[in-house]
């Protein structure tokens, strides 16, 4: 991690205040981060996803605020289709924590 508490990828990415970025976290395309996240170590953010459909569109990730991102998660830009707008984007914000100890992410 560099003195700046952050990865050598995330330095050319805008990400705003109190926003915690771990070691080896890939941070690619079109791909926005909000306030107060915590991205773990050997996340992928912004890769074009794995959807047939997708042909190379512009489409973007935009990360809301307060979210966590444990490790080794991976999350695509959006795919465009006939029926969404060519901007398409997939988004995250933050939720409720659960109500019981099982995570979404879990091993």
């Amino acid at each position: 991690m560099s003195r700046s508490g952050r990865s050598p990828s995330s330095r050319e990415r805008p990400h705003r205040r109190g926003t915690r970025i771990g070691n080896c976290v890939t941070i690619a395309g079109h791909t926005e981060i909000g306030r107060g996240n915590t991205i773990y170590h050997n996340v992928v953010l912004g890769t074009p996803p794995q959807d047939l459909h997708y042909a190379g569109m512009e489409t973007r990730l935009v990360i809301g605020d307060d979210n966590t991102i444990r490790e080794f998660v991976t999350v695509n830009i959006g795919t465009a289709k006939a029926a969404r707008s060519p901007s398409s984007a997939t988004a995250t914000s933050s939720w409720p924590a659960p109500t019981s100890p099982t995570t979404a992410c879990s091993r």
